[in-house]
């Protein structure tokens, strides 16, 4: 795979390697290929010469399942829907927090006003039967 995309963009396949980072996040089908570079158009190019070449590569290779064999295929998706797939939003985990939060007070705050008027009822009738 790197000696294609050396091939492709015309970096060299020793350094290809230290631009191109590949990964599958735990429990997803995605593969997730990144690439870093000095500029962002080459960015581009290695991440898309990285995708080629690994969707070339891995259109060879069967399995088997339940009796049935099949090839692997890769398909790119657009990054930014992947993104929220790859890690949780932070918007989202904010949200549940403050409501969480919310509720949390609330029901404390009910609690203490419940313990308060037991309280008082309880020195009432203490100071009733006295």
């Amino acid at each position: 795979m790197l000696d294609s995309v050396a091939a492709e963009t015309g970096i060299p396949a020793e350094e290809v390697a230290a631009h191109i980072t590949v990964s599958n996040p735990t429990d997803t089908l995605l593969v997730v290929v990144r690439a870093t570079s000095s500029s962002p158009e080459q960015a581009q190019d290695l991440a898309e010469a990285a995708t080629a070449a690994l969707a070339e590569r891995t259109s060879s290779v069967g399995f088997t399942m339940d009796s049935a064999n099949g090839f692997l295929s890769l398909s790119e998706v657009d990054p930014s829907p992947v993104a929220q797939l790859v890690s949780p939003s932070k918007s989202r985990s904010g949200a549940i927090g403050l409501i969480a939060g919310a509720w949390s007070g609330l029901l404390a705050a009910l609690r203490l006003e419940e313990v308060r008027r037991t309280t008082n009822e309880t020195a009432a009738e203490q100071a009733g039967h006295e």
